[in-house]
């Protein structure tokens, strides 16, 4: 019988200097994922045994040094077991850590920390494809005569992606690794440097990602099981099923979340084990050594060193059955080559997952008709395949109603030009909204903010184009919680929904909030629903620290057809006019936030602007916080644009004013600049209420 066991392998790039930072943090890149790995592993102690792996890699004098990383008294070891490491760190540190207080909030209390990976700075990147040879022949070697319940776990913590380096094709030698339950979990996280630019964080489809290396990363990342998604949706994560294993341009936060799934691993990997009696069947025996040209060969020592050199031709392997058995094949894969025999099969998915400059010599027939290891003790049926055993499957399978939810139906000069039917359109206010008068001491108003939402979408069967709206929405929401926390018996608010009815006719709503404006103090109470969340944030020690939040609701909406923005404008005139006749104190001019994907006629924005100009309207700060609902990075009031930027956002940009206070912020707040214009790409605009205490100052 065949020891049942688990591995988790932590694969580091070691190509960063200590001055490279991570967004959002004052440490650098590694020495945060340094934290993050000890506190892992010192969580994973006290959960069942599993053999862990820590190995790095970098350039050192123009070589390659790859290696287990372990130190201490596990220097020169490959594997490590999980109950090994509470007895043996390299050093207990003290550090301060933030937690939440029920009375004096965020506060710091002292801990110790054991370490047991020291972060090695060097600088040098090196090829990957090494790399992942190396990690392929050391997961053969232990999975010899093991009897496994789940795949092998890699978490792989990237440096710069660049497309000379393709990571598609760098992740081939792991198809060697094919044991009884599927090929091994790679999930892979790349630290980003500027604050602004937002992760990129469990995509499902490589539609929605930026042109590049980004999309190579895609490829080569492995679905995520339904146990490691509950463990991220419970973390604050908001994915779904098929989602991949990836981050990019992560901040410590998304770190966090993503090594919790080490210990998920383990965790799930503790559940299945009693489920298994003394009847299994051995693990199929696999060959210790592949004798594959290029491959490193391991060594007892701690480090490995090779000549430093960047593959030059595409690499080749001959797969034969006792390598490589058979492996389910998701339902939806079937659809689409319905009749492939197995070797036909394998010939046809391995370039796609591997890299379209992969020569693949396979040897079949053997192992025809066999049933895989769980098939055999029914705990999966040869009719349906387990999650597990789809990793790298999953990928490219794609069923064809998929493929038509993707299909943009964009047309640049109109974009609302597919006019399907919406059979109902509403915007209407809830039911639990509260009309509370205003206190006759009402403080002076510091400024009114007025949030216009555009109900906008290019197409109502179009997926992108609700996701994009989904997600202003709810931005939307946010923002009035922020609002009603920073205002302070300072602002007004006024939220303007417009869109198009059906018949075409314009469609536009003030008194969502039950009044035209609404002081910030009675958001909380007037609204009619209320939604707590925890924003999760680091606490300095590898972990998470939980702030209360709130979102506040006041009307159920739908998006609309393309909506003429100019009447919008002309509504929000009237509110201004008001405003400055009722307000009889106040400080600060009115500050207009768009809300929109641009699905318009800019054209008609440009008049829509125009009319804000009118003699008997105060000035008026214009500012777009759009959600295009095509993939886009994130942008924080950029002061210019790049040459090959899209048309639409273009426009909007011009028809920005400066960013308010910008002068006084520029060298401050990470990003702006003494030219920044006051326009939000896919990003939080929190830095309105810092230009607001500003300018209040």
């Amino acid at each position: 019988m065949g020891t049942v066991s688990a591995a988790v392998i932590f694969l580091i790039e070691e190509s960063f200097s200590q001055k490279q930072r991570m967004a959002e943090g004052t440490r650098g890149k590694l020495e945060g994922f340094a934290t993050s790995l000890n506190s892992t592993l010192r969580h994973m102690q006290e959960s069942a045994e599993v053999d862990i792996s820590l190995i790095g890699y970098h350039q050192e004098n123009g070589r390659m040094n790859l290696g287990s990383r372990w130190s201490g008294n596990f220097a020169g070891r490959t594997w490590v077991s999980s109950s090994e490491l509470r007895n043996s760190p390299i050093r207990v540190e003290t550090r301060f850590r933030q937690v939440q207080d029920a009375v004096m909030g965020v506060r710091q209390e002292q801990m110790e920390f054991p370490v047991w990976y020291d972060p090695i700075y060097f600088g040098g990147a090196v090829p990957r494809t090494p790399v992942f040879n190396y990690v392929a022949d050391i997961l053969q070697e232990w999975s010899y005569g093991k009897s496994l319940v789940l795949p092998p776990l890699i978490i792989s913590f990237l440096g710069d992606l660049t497309l000379e380096d393709p990571l598609g094709q760098s992740v081939f030698p792991l198809g060697r690794v094919s044991t009884e339950v599927g090929f091994p979990l790679l999930l892979q996280i790349h630290l980003g440097t500027n604050m602004y630019v937002p992760a990129i964080k469990y995509p499902t489809q490589e539609q929605f990602l930026p042109e590049g290396a980004i999309r190579e990363m895609f490829h080569a990342c492995s679905v995520l099981d339904e146990f490691m998604i509950r463990v991220l949706q419970e973390s604050g994560e908001n994915i779904i099923s098929g989602a991949k294993g990836l981050v990019y341009n992560g901040r410590m936060v998304d770190m966090v979340r993503l090594m919790r799934l080490a210990q998920g691993y383990q965790a799930q990997y503790a559940s299945r084990i009693p489920k298994m009696d003394s009847g299994f069947m051995v693990a199929p025996e696999l060959p210790r050594k592949v004798s594959t040209p290029g491959v490193i060969q391991e060594s007892e020592s701690r480090n490995i060193h090779v000549p430093f050199m960047q593959e030059t031709k595409k690499p080749s392997v001959n797969i034969s059955p006792a390598e490589f058995p058979p492996v389910p094949v998701s339902p939806d894969f079937e659809k689409i080559k319905p009749s492939l025999p197995a070797e036909s099969l394998l010939a046809d998915v391995l370039p796609e997952i591997l890299g379209k400059n992969t020569d693949l010599s396979i040897k079949t027939n053997e192992y025809s008709g066999r049933k895989s290891f769980l098939e055999e003790e029914g705990a999966v049926s040869s009719e349906v395949p387990s999650e597990n055993s789809k990793v790298f499957m999953e990928s490219i399978s794609k069923s064809e109603n998929l493929r038509e939810d993707f299909s943009p139906a964009y047309n640049e000069e109109n974009p609302g030009v597919r006019n399907t039917k919406n059979d109902e359109i509403f915007c209407r206010p809830l039911l639990g909204n509260k009309l509370i008068e205003e206190p006759a001491d009402l403080p002076p108003r510091q400024i009114l903010v007025i949030l216009l939402m555009d109900r906008s979408i290019s197409d109502m069967e179009y997926r992108p184009a609700h996701e994009a709206w989904c997600r202003r929405l709810d931005k939307l929401h946010f923002m009035l919680g922020e609002i009603a926390r920073h205002g302070r018996e300072r602002y007004d608010v006024s939220m303007i929904f417009y869109g198009r009815n059906a018949d075409g006719t314009p469609e536009i709503d003030d008194s969502l909030l039950g009044r035209p404006f609404l002081p910030d103090s009675l958001l909380l109470e007037s609204a009619g629903k209320v939604e707590e969340f925890k924003l999760q944030m680091p606490n300095g020690i590898g972990g998470l620290i939980s702030l209360p939040r709130k979102k506040l609701y006041f009307a159920e909406v739908t998006p609309t057809l393309a909506a003429d923005p100019v009447p919008a404008f002309q509504r929000v005139q009237d509110v201004i006019r008001k405003w400055d006749q009722t307000r009889q104190q106040k400080n600060l001019q009115p500050m207009l936030v768009h809300i929109t994907a641009g699905q318009f006629q800019v054209e008609r924005l440009e008049e829509a602007v125009r009319n804000l100009t009118q003699d008997d309207l105060p000035p008026v700060w214009l500012h777009h916080w759009i959600f295009p609902e095509r993939p886009h990075i994130g942008m924080c009031c950029p002061g210019e644009l790049a040459e090959n930027e899209d048309k639409i956002i273009v426009r909007l940009w011009e028809q920005s004013d400066p960013l308010p206070a910008r002068e006084l912020l520029a060298g401050i707040r990470p990003g702006i600049m003494e030219d920044s214009r006051g326009v939000m790409v896919n990003m939080d605009f929190d830095i309105l209420f810092e230009v607001i205490d500003t300018l209040g100052r």
